[in-house]
């Protein structure tokens, strides 16, 4: 189940995927962007821009590397290849109560 939330995610992120965000997003979730100039993101403004973002599709290349799993949590790496840069994402799952929820995202650019 760990493995359907984390494609889930992969999809919101780069094939403007909406239905079932809510539900993706743990309610503590933060994004954290590496780089002074960048923010962090709470659950709620992730959101609010993904679905903005409904249906728009990444020109990138995505590849999915598992870190760490067990019964509780995983951590998995997603790097998305563009033409001119990198972006890659540290996201940590856990399960509560069954479902499984983005609880944090790392994001960094090269």
């Amino acid at each position: 189940m760990a493995k359907l939330a984390i494609h889930h995610y992969i999809d919101v992120m780069t094939e403007g995927q909406s239905q079932g965000i809510e539900e993706l997003f743990s309610s503590d979730f933060c994004q954290r962007v590496q780089g002074l100039k960048y923010p962090n993101h709470s659950r709620s403004e992730l959101i609010s821009f993904l679905k903005k973002q409904s249906g728009e599709k990444m020109n990138c290349q995505t590849t999915l590397q598992i870190i760490d799993e067990c019964a509780h949590y995983m951590i998995a790496k997603v790097i998305m290849k563009f033409e001119s840069f990198t972006k890659t994402d540290l996201i940590t799952l856990i399960n509560e109560d069954g479902n499984w929820k983005v609880i944090a995202s790392i994001h960094t650019y090269q």
